[in-house]
């Protein structure tokens, strides 16, 4: 299984989810990465669960919610 990643790394860039609930911080983010090649999923903390179930992405990240949403959605994950 190890061989079967490393062989996919190396020919389709890496997906990032970015769970955030201000849209406009979610585009800003998602160009920065987009402009380094990398492909990028978003969605609102309520979306997380099922994005990541359908793009499967090598990494997450998430805003420190003050009601502890972003830890929420992290444990979910």
């Amino acid at each position: 299984m190890a061989a079967t990643r490393i062989a996919h790394a190396e020919t389709v860039p890496p997906i990032v989810l970015l769970v955030d609930r201000n849209t406009e911080s979610l585009h800003t983010y998602a160009a920065c990465f987009e402009a380094s090649g990398i492909w990028v999923a978003t969605a609102s903390p309520g979306e997380a669960l099922e994005t990541a179930r359908d793009v499967k992405p090598d990494l997450v990240l998430t805003d420190d919610y003050d009601d502890g949403s972003g830890d929420r959605v992290l444990h979910m994950l």
